[in-house]
């Protein structure tokens, strides 16, 4: 108990003590402001200062007398109410409230500004040595991310395909045609007739098929009630025999027989396809010799066919990327039967060989990853295109201002203060600043902003003044024909102050250009050149033409839809920094010191 006694003691010691301490150093200061307000009241040029002198109306003077936070002296219920109203109504209160348990903020990984401090802290060593690795490069300034897309290309696979070339009929033609051929055979007497047929060879004018015979009444040496015709030893027909003659003395048969038989005249309808016609008649008993007598001439009919034939390619229409590269023979010269014809060729099958050449898209991605491939297109079974899917990893560097080496860090303990940079946007902002500057010149009734003039000059034929030249025009003496307002259009290009509309022909002789001009806007500065010449596109205004210039001004209203952050003010830096004086460091560092010690 005693412990606890004296350990709150001390503690009610030192909080006195602490108070004691805080209460005088408040005391000391209220007096430290007094007494400089009094020494700068005893200065020679401190007049009188009334705090009513700031203020414009009653209303404001009765405010600095008593403001209203006067209201809180001695009331402490109103201080919390106006407390508890502003936690209530107050934004940047309500924000504090709400967010006050909610721990640590969360970092939105995808932020360019933490992006680029983690870069730095994985990078660490390469920074700090002045290295150059794939995320920075210490030599050009520049800090890199890489990104991953899939991207598709196509690829030829080179693999040849083959196609089979037939012929087929397109189309036939038919005609007919026939012949008599004498009906003539060699008698044979009673002694050597024992023969049992009698044969007719007829030698046809071509490869004909004959469709029909006709034969004229015949006498045949036999005591037959019948003959059987045949065609090229196929039987055709059997045709009745007659008697009509007998001779007991002859010795054809036994006596009372009939020697001699007559067959009436045969029509026989046939399909023979042959150059040749081999007739054979024998008698059906064939007990007698056979002998035709001669009685008028046979008749044969017959037709001829023709085809047209083309060749029927078993791939179909070309591929218009594919090119034949080989054809050889794979079924040779012969004959054969097609379409009811007898058919001579020098090649009955061709087989032709086939490239096809696609463009390759996917040489542009060769530092892809391949991931995957399908056939895209394909001909006979055989896949001439493949569809190639890649990853890709692109690479994308800005300039940072990078600075690296132990220009930006301490290594071993040796320390480097680095040097300020040039702040990259200053000419920027400058040019932006002249060029509303120079704008605001034009500013009259009415407004006209950045004129320009149209001039001309003129170009002449081989061997004659050229006005129109861009530089080193001083030194020619065939420009002293050039008028004062070419001279003057020669140093305006000089300086940069004009804007070229191209030429035209200003005089002609018999259809031939003799002289030339060529059109320019010329303005007063450059500012108002560069204005114009980037400003005018992206209202979709141009200058008009060559022979018709537009070198009008331009009207506040359209200066006011410019993106002046789209202007490029390059070739206005020159002039810029060579019209700007900075003040010196030491006479900036002397300013200070001397103002110090008068105040002081």
């Amino acid at each position: 108990m005693r412990c606890h006694v004296v350990t709150l003691a001390a503690l009610l010691v030192m909080t006195t003590s602490v108070m004691a301490s805080q209460e005088q150093r408040y005391q000391e200061n209220v007096n430290w402001a007094k007494q400089a307000a009094g020494k700068t009241q005893a200065q020679s040029e401190f007049t009188n200062f009334s705090v009513n002198e700031l203020c414009k109306d009653t209303a404001c003077q009765q405010q600095l007398t008593n403001p209203e936070q006067t209201r809180y002296r001695n009331d402490a219920t109103a201080m919390d109410s106006a407390k508890t109203a502003a936690m209530a109504t107050d934004e940047t209160a309500q924000a504090v409230t709400s967010n006050f348990n909610k721990g640590r903020p969360a970092i939105d990984p995808n932020d360019p500004a933490y992006s680029r401090a983690a870069g730095y802290m994985n990078d660490a060593y390469t920074i700090s040595h002045g290295l150059v690795s794939q995320y920075h490069d210490c030599e050009k300034g520049q800090t890199c991310k890489f990104s991953e897309s899939v991207k598709q290309c196509s690829q030829p696979t080179h693999t040849p395909y083959t196609c089979d070339i037939t012929p087929y009929v397109i189309s036939q033609n038919e005609h007919i045609g026939s012949q008599r051929f004498p009906m003539s055979y060699p008698r044979s007497n009673a002694g050597n007739a024992r023969v049992t047929s009698a044969g007719l060879h007829i030698t046809l004018p071509a490869k004909v098929i004959v469709t029909r015979i006709e034969l004229p009444p015949f006498g045949v040496q036999s005591n037959t009630r019948s003959v059987s015709i045949y065609a090229n030893g196929r039987h055709i027909k059997n045709a009745p025999a007659s008697p009509y003659w007998s001779d007991p003395w002859d010795m054809c048969g036994p006596i009372g027989s009939f020697c001699w038989s007559e067959v009436g005249a045969q029509k026989m309808n046939v399909s023979i396809d042959t150059p040749t016609l081999s007739l054979t008649i024998r008698a059906a008993d064939g007990r007698t010799g056979v002998h035709l007598m001669d009685r008028g001439a046979i008749t044969v009919h017959w037709k001829t066919r023709t085809l047209n034939i083309g060749w029927k390619n078993s791939c179909g229409p070309k591929l218009p990327e594919c090119s034949k590269t080989q054809e050889v023979c794979v079924e040779g010269a012969g004959s054969r039967w097609l379409h009811g014809v007898y058919q001579t060729l020098p090649c009955w099958k061709k087989r032709q060989t086939y490239q096809c050449s696609y463009p390759d898209t996917c040489a542009s991605l060769s530092t892809c990853v391949e991931q995957s491939r399908q056939c895209s297109k394909n001909t006979q079974g055989i896949c001439v295109q493949e569809q190639v899917t890649k990853k890709c990893t692109t690479q994308t560097c800005v300039d940072t201002n990078l600075i690296c080496g132990n220009t930006s860090y301490c290594l071993d303990g040796e320390c480097f203060t680095p040097e300020g940079t040039h702040n990259t946007e200053f000419n920027q902002a400058a040019s932006n600043l002249a060029a509303i500057s120079d704008a605001a010149k034009g500013l009259g009734d009415p407004p006209l902003i950045f004129t320009g003039k149209p001039m001309t000059c003129s170009k002449k034929p081989i061997g004659l003044s050229d006005c129109c030249k861009d530089s080193g025009w001083g030194s020619d003496i065939g420009l002293a024909q050039c008028s004062d307002e070419e001279k003057a259009l020669m140093e305006a290009k000089e300086k940069k102050l004009t804007i070229s509309l191209g030429q035209y022909c200003a005089e002609k002789v018999l259809g031939v250009c003799i002289r030339k001009k060529k059109a320019y806007c010329t303005f007063d500065s450059k500012l108002a050149r560069i204005v114009q010449e980037q400003g005018k596109p992206q209202l979709g205004m141009d200058f008009g033409s060559a022979k018709h210039p537009d070198c009008s001004a331009i009207t506040p209203e359209q200066m006011q839809q410019m993106d002046f952050s789209a202007i490029d003010f390059s070739d206005f830096y020159t002039d810029l920094h060579s019209n700007m004086t900075l003040p010196d460091n030491g006479q900036i560092q002397q300013r200070i010191k001397q103002a110090m010690k008068e105040k002081q």
